[in-house]
């Protein structure tokens, strides 16, 4: 019995082994990114200093993945870069190339205006489904709270449809939802400021960048204590 325990731990370990692998094969290639950011990835791979993505600066709950890619979409796999002149230079270079566009944020991107921002939920609010500010709900890369406060910093989460749309229009009638501010669901519906709803499902959609680093993250903490 117990030869017949052991030999089922390391099949376990050797198919997490090989997942492990694969994912992170994923990862190196820059899957799901778009043909610019992984173009400019490629051409930093030389360099000293490759630069960020906003993916990897970002570290979430698997609930909130969904609404992640909703809200961020394309530039989960934008460029942090320094400057202006440093994204100036990269368009440049993607030009040059004649294919490929990237999103590129500069690490002194304005964060988001205290006037921009939709309302932390009062208990009421928890209670009718509102789960917070997206920014509050996610783990930060340190040194990074600007460029991702930019990005998340007006985007409210709330649980199901029905009540997305139940806060909008309550929200809108009393002015504490922002025309810049946007709210987005669990399953990725978003609804901007002015009611605008975008939603539905896309055929043949993968796992997202954000749930193949989770799973990465979890395999290789997995196979590091049975290994």
């Amino acid at each position: 019995r117990l030869d017949k325990e052991v030999d089922h731990l390391k099949g376990e370990l050797h198919k997490k082994k090989a997942r492990l692998h694969s994912l992170g094969e994923l990862a190196a290639r820059n899957e799901g990114f778009s043909l610019g950011s992984r173009m400019l990835l490629k051409r930093a791979d030389a360099k000293e200093a490759k630069p960020k993505t906003i993916a990897d600066l970002i570290v979430a709950p698997a609930e909130l993945e969904v609404a992640l890619d909703a809200v961020l979409g394309e530039r989960l796999g934008a460029l942090v870069l320094p400057s202006h002149s440093e994204a100036v230079e990269a368009i440049q270079y993607l030009r040059q190339q004649g294919e490929g566009k990237a999103f590129l944020v500069p690490e002194d991107a304005r964060p988001t205006r205290p006037g921009e921002r939709p309302a932390r939920p009062d208990e009421e609010a928890k209670s009718q489904g509102i789960w917070g500010r997206l920014i509050d709900l996610v783990e930060k890369k340190p040194g990074y709270d600007g460029v991702l406060d930019a990005l998340l910093g007006s985007v409210l989460v709330v649980d199901s449809i029905e009540h997305a749309v139940a806060y909008y229009r309550t929200a809108s009638e009393d002015g504490s939802l922002p025309p810049a501010a946007c709210l987005v669901t669990l399953d990725g519906v978003l609804i901007d400021g002015h009611g605008t709803m975008v939603g539905g499902a896309q055929k043949g959609q993968g796992a997202s960048i954000l749930a193949v680093r989770r799973e990465l993250r979890e395999l290789t903490a997995e196979v590091g204590e049975m290994d």
